[in-house]
């Protein structure tokens, strides 16, 4: 295919209409930033010959494919020839939308010819219209929700997931020519890493999440703006045929470059990169989760907009573990372990500066930073607890993943000294007031808050505990985090929340536990 460099463009093609005797034709072609047009469905294609007979036909020709050609300032570009199938869609005189035949294509597929019945008749500046595999109407394109590309740098899927276009066909008779200006908006996303993790992972799906609707059906007026029909939805995802490569520090379009098709719009997205690890994850087998990144931009109608990324997930490798408000930690001078299920050596055993506190008063130590009781009651009650069970996190040299998002204090009411259901738990026990020794909560938000609300809130990842030096979760959606308060009338035991990704529970435990101790912002 001839290939046409513009920097950070997209490039159109100029094609013809032509009588179908005529089989030689002039391209020509102008920069721009439209795309040019893309796949449908197959109907009886054939190869394309040096020479059509069939005079009562209008034909439309190409020598050089008038579909997505992308060549970044990045190089290595995407290359996209005209697919079996493919047709176009031209209005005729008395104004109907009519559909052409599929296009007669040559071996390399470089050229198309597309007939349109020469019993219709069509004006100078006849609407000339693209809407993609997915549309079975002149005027209306679906921007699939769910996009697949096959390799890395490849963008042959834009046709099937969403592409469109508009064009004013120039010409009387049966020879007409026009430019097809493409009106759906593309991204190309290029991530990078020097992170040890993720170059030995896998990219093998990227999901868009948007605060607006980004993918459904779209009309398309005359003017070329897409307007939502109907089936409106803020997540694409694209699923990548070929698990990409994710072992380059700059950026490599060849390596993995990714594309999908966007409604055009001003849209603050979530983009969460997919790794699959085999190496990494502490249990030995694979781990798949997410790093995410978020972008807030004006995606303009038949622009392709490069999104680089720099992934590394976050590192919480120097998280101690404290018995019950301790001076030391749990592990100083120790052999620490930190595989679920696996014992380490030297742990506490008796008294001493990593042995819990002993007091009937509030935390001195380690703990005294924590929130309360009647505090952490206020979290789980108006925390607006998301549970995110999938982004990736590092610590102690493998790989983990999953957590929760919580309310920063500052953004809801609490008080110390009073429990959300007016008892001051410092003083008097779970258990004498509700008969049992917990209080909890159900949670029933299941992705991360929105970028823009992101600020509003922290994350605390899914740490478990140490059980006699054997490090402990009790699912892989578990986290547990002390308070500053200990358990009123017995001076072996604390309060502490602990959460799952469907529920959490604020109640009594035991103080020779090793867990997080951590100020909640």
């Amino acid at each position: 295919m001839g290939r046409i460099t513009v920097k950070g463009k997209i490039i159109m093609k100029v094609t013809y209409l032509l009588p179908s005797f005529l089989f030689m034709l002039i391209l020509a072609s102008c920069s721009g930033d439209e795309i040019a047009s893309n796949k449908p469905t197959p109907t009886n294609p054939t190869e394309h010959k040096d020479s059509i007979k069939d005079e009562e036909q209008i034909t439309f020709t190409s020598e050089e494919p008038t579909r997505t050609s992308i060549t970044h300032l990045l190089g290595q570009g995407a290359k996209v020839f005209w697919s079996t199938g493919d047709w176009i869609w031209v209005k005729t005189s008395d104004g109907v939308l009519r559909q052409s035949s599929a296009g007669t294509l040559n071996i390399d597929k470089t050229r198309g010819v597309f007939t349109m019945p020469s019993t219709d008749k069509y004006n100078n500046g006849a609407l000339v219209t693209y809407t993609g595999q997915n549309s079975s109407v002149g005027n209306q394109v679906t921007i699939a929700s769910s996009q697949t590309q096959s390799d890395c740098n490849n963008f042959d899927h834009a046709g099937l997931s969403g592409d469109c276009g508009i064009g004013k066909a120039i010409g009387s008779g049966k020879s007409f020519q026009f430019t097809l200006d493409h009106k759906a908006s593309y991204i190309c996303l290029l991530p990078r890493s020097s992170n040890g993790y993720v170059n030995r992972s896998r990219l093998f799906k990227i999901e868009i999440i948007s605060e607006n609707d980004i993918a459904g059906t779209y009309n398309l007026a005359e003017n070329g703006k897409l307007t939502l029909a109907n089936g409106g939805t803020n997540r694409i995802v694209l699923t990548l045929g070929t698990e990409f490569q994710l072992n380059n520090s700059s950026t490599d379009i060849g390596k993995n470059g990714s594309y999908v098709v966007i409604a055009p719009g001003q849209h603050s997205l979530a983009i969460r990169y997919w790794l699959r690890n085999t190496t990494d994850q502490p249990s030995g087998s694979s781990i798949e989760g997410t790093i995410t990144k978020y972008v807030n931009m004006n995606f303009q109608p038949g622009k392709i907009h490069d999104i680089t990324s720099n992934l590394a997930p976050t590192d919480y490798s120097s998280q101690k573990f404290y018995m019950w408000d301790a001076q030391q930690d749990y592990w100083q001078g120790g052999n620490q372990s930190s595989l679920v299920g696996a014992t380490g050596s030297g742990w506490p055993t008796g008294p001493g500066p990593r042995w819990y506190n002993t007091g009937t008063s509030a935390a001195s130590n380690s703990a005294k930073s924590c929130p309360n009781v009647n505090q952490m009651l206020w979290y789980a009650h108006s925390g607006d607890w998301h549970t995110d069970r999938d982004e990736l996190w590092t610590w102690r040299g493998h790989l983990w993943k999953g957590g929760t998002w919580v309310l920063k204090r500052a953004n809801f009411s609490m008080n110390a000294n009073k429990a959300p259901d007016g008892q001051d738990y410092r003083s008097v026990s779970i258990q004498n007031v509700y008969g049992r020794a917990y209080i909890n909560y159900t949670i029933t938000k299941f992705t991360r808050p929105v970028g823009s609300q992101l600020n509003r809130y922290f994350f605390l990842p899914y740490f478990g505990i140490y059980f006699n030096g054997e490090y402990r979760k009790n699912a892989d959606a578990y986290g547990y985090y002390v308070t500053s308060t200990p358990y009123p009338g017995n001076l072996g035991a604390c309060y502490y929340i602990d959460f799952y990704d469907n529920g959490l529970f604020v109640a009594q435990g035991d103080r020779w536990v090793g867990g997080c101790a951590i100020p909640f912002p």
